[in-house]
């Protein structure tokens, strides 16, 4: 009966050590929703301090607008968005974007303007909602939403007119 118990004994804390080693391990891993690519990103206590740090949002490839304004007005739906008027400090792309943040077409302006036109890859469609935003080119004159520098007011809010086609 002794070896028995002792068996049981050593069977029990071999499982125990294995359990222990088990969450030690799971606990040191980071969950997935936080995994970008190969860059696992900031902490929270990280994300915090630079939110405490730094009062205006960073969005990747942007600057503070200086005074650049862009102005539309509900329109019918086409394959051309109708520009009341664009407030520009230097040459810039105006991109018409939809609410999944698809860009729908982009057109290159040499400075301010009215009554100005953005002509569209894809046609707006009746009764949806879309968003003209200012893109300042990287000195190629080739839109690349991924490339070119988004402006965006001193909130980090992209410097934008949404309209919607009716």
């Amino acid at each position: 009966m002794e070896q028995q118990t002792k068996s049981w004994l050593i069977t029990g804390g071999i499982i125990l050590a294995i359990l222990i080693l088990a969450g030690w391990g799971i606990s040191k891993q980071r969950p997935a929703s936080h995994v970008v690519g190969d860059d696992a990103g900031p902490t929270e206590e990280e994300m915090l301090k630079q939110e405490e740090s730094a009062p205006v949002p960073t969005i990747k490839n942007s600057e503070i607008a200086g005074g650049e304004t862009v102005s539309v007005e509900d329109q019918a739906p086409g394959t051309s968005v109708a520009i009341s008027q664009v407030t520009l400090k230097r040459p810039s792309w105006v991109a018409i974007k939809d609410t999944n943040d698809w860009v729908l077409g982009a057109a290159w302006f040499n400075g301010s303007g009215e009554n100005l036109s953005v002509p569209l890859l894809r046609a707006t469609t009746m009764g949806d909602v879309y968003q003209a935003v200012i893109y300042m080119d990287n000195g190629d004159k080739k839109f690349d939403r991924h490339v070119d520098t988004l402006l965006v007011s001193a909130e980090g809010a992209p410097v934008s007119a949404t309209f919607r086609t009716e």
